[in-house]
């Protein structure tokens, strides 16, 4: 621990011109704490967790945990998260636990050779966290100091008498919108004596689920997406074993049913052999059907095979759809029993279309560790007949220059990248490649002279398959894969983007999905050519001078819009609230939002020591305060006091411009809205 404090105390009065006290042996909870003061004891805890939480932080990442929002990658997350937060505390505004990496590396990778084995990668990501939670860490700092300052001026009927409480949803959206923490809201409000109500918090999370959960409603009934049932899983200790026959071929013509399992209108079996590949390694199973061939009259009769899962490593279970009518199941239950035999079948379209997608897969993976660097790491992947995503991590590549060694925070790739990638992976696949597997002891593959690319978080037993495009791809795999590239055909890119902090996600198509997809984009643009009434080739041109146009109205209806709000008469009376000039004008004439808007901006510039409140003959009222007014003035708060006068109703909308903030709010969406009390509520107003 001694070298990581003492380079992190370097860091810091590099980058700040303060170097933190560190007390050796120092226990918070301990007599020796007395001797200690408070300055130095809050350095040295500091201090101790950046560095315990980047040795945990990196012990994970070494043993393939990539950080996301479940599970351990969210502990991973969170580790990671602290340590930045404690070192903005003492002065850090910028990444440092991706450069205290390589000091942990010189003490420790003789005891953890993968620390070294994989410092580029661990680094990467050590970097690509910080950065983003950095973002997230600012943001949320600053809208959590304005909600403390309202909360103490404001306490609100959450307070109470020792403690000022800060509302719940501000806790929810900085958390939901924002990405900050919930435990790092409470620790930093308990710091400033705010107390957070963690049950009303708990309630708007658990509404958010809910209204997840709703999205997903109906999934139960899809046969394709049940689940593998414990009771099958527990199989694994009888010694049961169906052995795998569909690397070789896709149909067996004898198959023993060695487990039912009845459902009510499926049931669960487990064969062998069995030519059916099982859902695993983010590829999905196969597909086709079981024919029956003895029993009760039922020979022939074609069982759809739905789902194929894993219940256990070299284990496969099929889910089978029974058909309609009670005697017809009946008669299937019976020819369905232990020891019958059957003739499986997967479909060669379903498992062609699959193995297409993943061999281009591994294609894509190959170009973006290739043109992108080392620090492309795969976070997961999903491989269908009709698309396949691929999941990675990516921080960057090393700046060249003065700073060779510091990596380079990338958010996203160019449409110039993504052109690249695109281009070699169907270079690959127009030179026809043969592709060859092989199954090996996993040492001997992975330190062997040309070691093959393993998922970084996948954990891998005695026996491996090694799947290789000669001079393109290597990667230990358990899929399916074409026999040659040539047979994906093409390969498109359809979209890239960001799924989660730190990871992207690109989605892709090939093989007969690439046709489909070309094909529906062609007549998309075929249908936009009609509308523009221009040829094919000329629809970007006549697009851009569309928008050119409408460009052009927009402005100069904003021009006029803006002249009619400078010019437009308003009825103005001034008053006094809370200290502070007020000035309220009932505005005449149309008022629209942007309307009302800029007459607000308009009043700013012209009046900028009061605060203006506008109200509309319809019921629009707006709060506008200079930029520069007493910033314990709230535009919201005053306008539900004029709320509560008026007797309105209505949803505050916060806008900040250049030079105020403005609060939008409707009025008088009740019956009683005709000339005569708008009047009267204005007056008393």
């Amino acid at each position: 621990i001694a070298p990581l404090i003492r380079r992190t105390q370097a860091l810091i009065k590099e980058r700040s011109g303060r170097t933190p006290e560190y007390v050796p042996g120092l226990n918070t909870t301990g007599l020796n704490a007395l001797q200690c003061s408070p300055a130095d004891m809050n350095d040295t805890v500091a201090l101790k967790v950046i560095v315990d939480h980047l040795r945990g932080a990196s012990f994970l990442l070494a043993d393939g945990v990539i950080p996301s929002n479940v599970g351990r990658g969210y502990v991973l997350r969170r580790i990671i998260r602290r340590a930045v937060r404690y070192g903005h505390k003492l002065g850090l505004r910028e990444p440092f636990l991706s450069q205290l990496y390589p000091t942990l590396v010189e003490n420790m990778a003789g005891f953890y050779p993968d620390l070294d084995a994989r410092s580029t990668t661990i680094q990467g990501i050590l970097l690509q966290e910080e950065s983003s939670f950095f973002d997230t860490l600012e943001r949320g700092l600053v809208l959590l100091e304005e909600e403390f300052a309202r909360a103490h001026a404001h306490p609100g009927s959450l307070a109470t008498p020792t403690q000022v409480a800060l509302p719940s949803p501000v806790v929810f959206k900085l958390y939901d919108s924002y990405g900050f923490p919930i435990d790092l809201t409470q620790l930093i409000a308990r710091e400033r004596g705010v107390k957070v109500q963690l049950d009303e918090v708990d309630a708007l999370m658990s509404a958010q689920r809910d209204r997840a959960r709703a999205d997903w409603k109906g999934s139960a009934a899809d046969p394709t997406r049940r689940t593998c049932p414990d009771s099958l899983k527990a199989l694994q200790a009888t010694g049961l074993n169906t052995h795998f026959t569909g690397y070789e071929r896709l149909m067996e013509p004898r198959s023993t049913v060695q487990h039912v399992e009845e459902q009510a209108d499926a049931a669960w079996l487990m064969i062998s052999p069995c030519p059916f590949f099982p859902t695993g390694g983010g590829q999905v199973g196969d597909q086709g059907y079981l024919y029956l061939s003895q029993g009760g009259g039922m020979d022939g009769m074609a069982l759809k095979v739905v789902s194929t899962v894993k219940p256990w490593e070299g284990a496969c279970a099929l889910l089978v759809e029974k058909p309609p009518g009670s005697e017809i199941a009946s008669s299937i239950t019976e020819a369905l029993c232990v020891g019958a035999v059957v003739r499986a079948e997967v479909s060669r379209s379903h498992r062609e279309a699959a193995a297409r997608h993943h061999t281009a897969t591994h294609l894509l993976h190959a170009a973006l560790r290739k043109l992108l660097g080392g620090t492309v790491v795969q976070a997961g992947s999903l491989v269908t007949p009709e698309l396949l995503r691929f999941d990675f991590t990516y921080a960057g590549t090393r700046e060249q220059g003065k700073d060779k060694d510091k990596l380079r925070h990338v958010k996203g790739l160019s449409e110039s990248q993504i052109q690249q990638i695109e281009t070699w992976v169907n270079e690959a696949i127009a030179r026809d490649l043969p592709i060859s597997s092989c199954t090996v002891p996993y040492k001997e593959a992975v330190t062997g002279p040309d070691p093959p690319v393993s998922l970084f978080s996948e954990k891998y037993g005695e026996q491996v398959r090694v799947v290789e495009v000669p001079g393109m791809s290597k990667e230990l795999c358990g899929g399916t894969h074409v026999t040659r590239t040539g047979d994906i055909a093409y390969f498109k890119i359809t979209s890239e983007g960001s799924v989660s902090v730190g990871t992207r996600r690109i989605e892709a198509v090939a093989g007969t999905a690439a046709t489909l997809w070309f094909s529906q984009h062609y007549e998309t643009l075929k249908t936009v050519a009609r509308i523009l009434d221009s040829q094919l080739g000329q629809v970007p041109r006549q697009a851009e001078k569309l928008l050119q146009t409408q460009r052009a109205a927009e402005k100069e209806t904003e021009t006029l819009r803006r002249r009619l709000s400078s010019t437009q008469t308003s009825q103005s009376r001034t008053g006094n609230h809370q200290g502070h000039l007020l000035a309220f004008h009932i505005i005449e004439g149309e008022d629209d939002d942007k309307m009302m808007r800029e007459r607000g901006i308009t009043l700013c510039r012209e009046s900028s020591e009061s605060i203006h409140l506008l109200v509309s003959r319809s019921g629009r009222v707006i709060c506008a305060v200079p930029e520069h007014a007493d910033p314990q003035i709230h535009a919201g708060r005053l306008l539900q006091d004029a709320l509560a006068l008026l007797g309105g109703k209505g949803q505050c909308i916060l806008q900040k411009t250049t030079c105020m903030y403005l609060r939008i709010c409707m009025l008088w969406n009740g019956a009683d809205n005709t000339s005569r009390s708008r009047n009267e509520k204005m007056n008393r107003l």
